[in-house]
């Protein structure tokens, strides 16, 4: 469970708009994203993420806050131009599976930008590609996914 709730907390970091910082280490939530801790140590820290945090400990909203956030995760370590192959291979779409049970779809939006489909048909683009951490990689969108 310790880790399950690791992962959710770490999922959150997709979810939020950021801020670019001129810094050895990506700025997230106006804090550094750190390449040696885990997801979760860099999300909690974000200021961008104290809601999705507190929302969390709640009971009552463990069930569909799961299914939302799981849905910001596929897995596997993707960086940005591990993304753009995949687009590239697939005639500009990316199928990907996320750890919900639903799909994404990675198209380039305006030859460069890496921009997400969900299942509803909304769409999220990349603003901070590639923040490595300890045990996978975040990519910053500007909105939330949302599965079917």
């Amino acid at each position: 469970m310790k880790t399950k709730l690791f992962t959710l907390m770490g999922i959150m970091a997709l979810a939020a708009t950021a801020l670019v910082a001129m810094s050895k280490n990506p700025m997230v939530g106006g804090q550094e994203m750190f390449p040696t801790k885990n997801i979760f140590e860099n999300a909690v820290n974000s200021a961008d993420h104290t809601t999705l945090v507190a929302a969390l400990l709640k009971p009552e909203n463990q069930g569909t806050l799961k299914k939302v956030l799981t849905y910001h995760v596929v897995a596997g370590r993707w960086s940005a131009a591990d993304l753009k192959k995949k687009i590239k291979e697939g005639n500009g779409t990316a199928e990907l599976s996320t750890v919900e049970g639903g799909k994404l779809w990675a198209t380039l939006h305006m030859g460069k930008h890496i921009m997400l489909k969900d299942e509803k048909g909304s769409t999220a683009l990349i603003t901070i590609p590639d923040v490595f951490q300890s045990n996978g990689v975040i990519h910053v969108i500007d909105s939330v996914v949302m599965p079917n």
